[in-house]
């Protein structure tokens, strides 16, 4: 066959302007550490490289400070937390050494699993290839008391400029005091550590529509909360917003990181920033209006510190959280999570839909979910709240046309269900209540659950759990049948029309 080799005399063009685009596709952008070293990870080192060009990216640490020892809790979770956040567009190379390692690397594993990735690794470096935003866990020889995190973020759109705009109010740790005046717009944090105290002065209070900028680099200890008559507060950047010198009280509600008025009338607009070491709740509002919460990254060691509470009509999406108790909680109508990864501590549930709910629910969906960590704790029946998917005390709600689908997870758990119209705590009301169409569908559970799951429709009063569908739930490599539920879920109570499908009995 001959070939002609004219077509071919402008490939080395072809090949140097894709080259070129690439170079110009691809941006990388990393953050200043904090002075002093301050809160900086000695157990990880972190480098990312993009074009040739490499550039550390800092390592937080955080130091697991629970000392509650009821069910041996404490000595059952993880010891601290590490991480470390970057941007990027195109694909990176990350490289995680680990200076205090004395013994040879024999495994690493990327989660969650479902991104598709591969480290390799040569004496104390792991190296990374990242070409997808996530939230990562790098678990090493199936180590998990001391876990390295990576937040692989997009870049930032149309972040402020650092200087020279009239409508922005600069701040900076030299400048800043906690009681600061400004009617400016937008409130721009350049990189730094910020101390706004435990009442918080100006933070405690935004005015209703201002925008707080965390740049990179930031480390903002306090509460960022609206006034009572804002109707929208936005939070974003890629800094860390920080409840290390908060007083932990344990049972106090009401008191979140990030928050709406007490009026109920605030909107949320968060997106990329880091919360850590929450006392209490990290993100709450009551609006009504539709709350925007996108690529947040959330840690706590507390019980009472419940990841994101918001009401209906809100879209949560590409969050991390690992906080110890209800991660996520879909407990109103109309609300959407998509495509979130969750770390289960030892006192919550990754999806808590209700806690003594009155009002009907319906038209939840969560899309999406990876649970990447279970803390040992939890399968020892720390605490029977620690399901991945939770209800608990129906008070009188009926949830129906709700829907819970593409749901992994890459550890054993405790269980996958836990669905119970009554409290099994005392002090709450034992009400009525219903649950009435749910659908489950494509969730994969390959190291299954240590228990089974429940449905349980007794309360006090009557309840009810009827028409629920399980379809294509894949527990321990074992399709979920009609014929084998039993062994997997335990019924008790009013419960009826239970149905186990699969995608071919859609045809």
């Amino acid at each position: 066959m001959k070939t002609n080799f004219k077509h071919y005399r402008f490939l080395p063009t072809v090949i140097l302007l894709i080259s070129l685009l690439q170079t110009v596709n691809a941006t990388l952008n990393t953050y200043p550490g904090l002075p002093g070293d301050l809160y900086k990870s000695t157990r990880y080192k972190v480098s990312v490289t993009q074009a040739g060009n490499t550039y550390d990216s800092y390592v937080y640490n955080s130091v697991n400070t629970y000392t509650e020892t009821k069910g041996n809790n404490r000595a059952l979770m993880t010891d601290d937390n590490n991480f470390c956040t970057f941007s990027f567009y195109g694909s990176v190379k990350v490289a995680v050494n680990l200076p205090l390692r004395t013994t040879a690397i024999t495994s690493v594993e990327i989660r969650p699993k479902i991104k598709g990735i591969s480290a390799t690794w040569s004496g104390n470096t792991i190296t990374i290839p990242i070409s997808k935003t996530g939230n990562y866990y790098v678990c090493i020889d199936g180590e998990e008391k001391n876990p390295l995190f990576i937040f692989a973020n997009p870049l930032e759109v149309n972040p402020p400029s650092a200087s020279g705009n009239a409508d922005v109010e600069y701040l900076t740790p030299k400048t800043f005091t906690p009681n600061f005046t400004s009617t400016k717009s937008i409130w721009y944090f350049a990189p730094g550590v910020y101390d706004a105290g435990i009442s918080g002065g100006t933070l405690t209070n935004i005015p209703s529509g201002t925008t707080v900028y965390l740049a990179g680099g930031v480390y903002l200890k306090g509460r960022l909360t609206a006034s009572n008559s804002s109707t929208q507060l936005t939070v974003k950047g890629r800094g860390i917003l920080s409840g290390i010198e908060i007083p932990y009280v344990r049972g106090s509600y009401g008191t979140a990181l990030i928050g709406g008025g007490r009026d109920g009338n605030t909107n949320l607009n968060l997106e990329g920033i880091i919360l850590t070491d929450a006392p209490q709740q990290l993100c709450m509002s009551y609006s009504k209006g539709g709350s925007i919460i996108d690529n947040l990254k959330l840690f706590a060691w507390y019980v009472n510190s419940d990841g994101i509470s918001l009401e209906q009509n809100c879209i949560v999406r590409n969050c991390f959280l690992k906080v110890n108790d209800d991660n996520l909680k879909p407990m109103k109508s109309n609300e959407t999570y998509k495509d979130n990864v969750v770390w289960i501590q030892p006192f919550g549930s990754a999806l808590q839909f209700s806690w003594n709910t009155t009002k009907p629910t319906t038209n939840i969906m969560v899309d999406g979910l990876d649970v990447i960590g279970f803390d040992k704790g939890n399968l020892t029946g720390v605490s029977a709240n620690a399901s991945v998917v939770c209800f608990q005390n129906l008070k009188g709600s009926t949830f129906s046309n709700n829907t819970v689908q593409n749901v992994r997870s890459d550890v054993k758990v405790y269980k996958i269900f836990t669905l119970q119209i009554k409290s099994t705590k005392s002090g709450f009301d034992q009400g009525l209540g219903t649950i009435d169409g749910m659908l489950f569908k494509n969730f994969t559970f390959p190291l299954g659950a240590k228990y089974p799951s429940t449905f349980d429709g007794n309360g006090t009063v009557t309840g009810e759990i009827k028409n629920i569908t399980f379809q294509d739930i894949v527990i321990g490599g074992t399709l979920l049948t009609d014929e084998n539920s039993s062994i997997y879920i335990i019924r008790s109570g009013l419960t009826s029309n239970f149905y186990y499908k699969t995608v071919l009995d859609s045809y």
